[in-house]
């Protein structure tokens, strides 16, 4: 996948126009003229926009990654600022999570602790056919 100027511009550009397009569907929704499934489709939009970005950042993180191995340039300050890219990559993520959570929040459903660190022992049952005498 080549990754040109003018398609790095235009992901940031989609991106942008998904972010706007929610906040209007989210007035809209607040105001009555919007339904509820036009709002959940615009961050479904935004969602996509979000995930096509990423995938773009991850496709360039490889590849450079690679060209470095490579040409045998991957050293100890290229893996530094590789992962400098990462972290910065997920402060971006975490602060895109935090304001969108002013919107609309279904409740997650999560298995209990006990569940996954406590296994629930049931007592054994008798499943041996015991002959029922019945009295003539």
């Amino acid at each position: 996948m080549a990754s040109s100027p003018a398609r790095n511009q235009a992901t940031d550009r989609q991106l942008d126009a998904s972010e706007k397009a929610k906040r209007a569907m989210e007035k809209g929704y607040e105001l009555g003229v919007v339904t509820i499934v036009d709002l959940l489709n615009a961050e479904k939009q935004l969602s996509e926009a979000h995930k096509y970005n990423a995938k773009r950042g991850i496709v360039i993180f490889k590849a450079r990654s690679s060209l470095l191995q490579q040409v045998g340039r991957l050293d100890v300050e290229e893996l530094a600022k590789l992962n400098s890219w990462l972290i910065a990559d997920e402060l971006v993520v975490e602060s895109d999570n935090k304001s969108t959570m002013n919107t609309i929040v279904l409740p997650a459903v999560k298995p209990p602790v006990n569940a996954i660190t406590k296994p629930v022992i049931k007592p054994a049952v008798n499943t041996i056919a015991e002959p029922v005498i019945k009295p003539l």
